[in-house]
């Protein structure tokens, strides 16, 4: 009888190698997250407009959300051409979009979801599926990993 035991064991190597090349291509993103925001031309628009429309203060998706986006106009425009994990980067949205830069995305709408008044990340997904017209497979995934992200969050709260 044939032993598959240093086939698998092959094979757990590569899948952890493989996880390992994924996790720190990941932390290399998140060490770079947002970046232009702390320099010109960014800056001074986001400082300038959070005076008066703090994003991170009002609802998201609210008629005042929509406002201090709208005054962001320049700054926003820039910061989307300047990072990938933003859809409006690509001429064709989130189909333009390799797995790591989709990662990305719903971790910043996971974490933006934590600075709006009365934010979650279900409502997030929920509101970006409509937005950028996601398809349904991929926005079943999305919203698997939300609801299991918020029960998460929810439990970590009771505990």
């Amino acid at each position: 009888m044939a032993d598959s035991t240093q086939d698998t064991l092959k094979h757990r190597g590569w899948v952890k190698k493989f996880t390992a090349m994924f996790c720190n291509k990941m932390l290399d993103r998140a060490e770079r997250h947002d970046e232009s925001k702390l320099h010109a031309p960014e800056k001074e628009m986001f400082d300038q407009v959070g005076e008066s429309h703090p994003l991170g203060k009002s609802e998201f998706g609210s008629a005042e959300y929509a406002e201090g986006k709208k005054l962001l106009g320049p700054a926003l425009d820039h910061h989307y051409a300047e990072n990938d994990h933003h859809p409006q980067h690509f001429h064709d949205g989130i189909a333009g979009m390799n797995f790591y830069q989709l990662l990305e995305m719903y971790l910043d709408w996971h974490a933006a979801s934590k600075r709006n008044k009365n934010g979650s990340i279900i409502q997030s997904v929920d509101h970006n599926i409509r937005e950028f017209k996601i398809e349904p497979q991929l926005a079943a995934i999305l919203m698997n990993t939300a609801r299991l992200d918020s029960q998460e969050e929810s439990d970590d709260s009771q505990n």
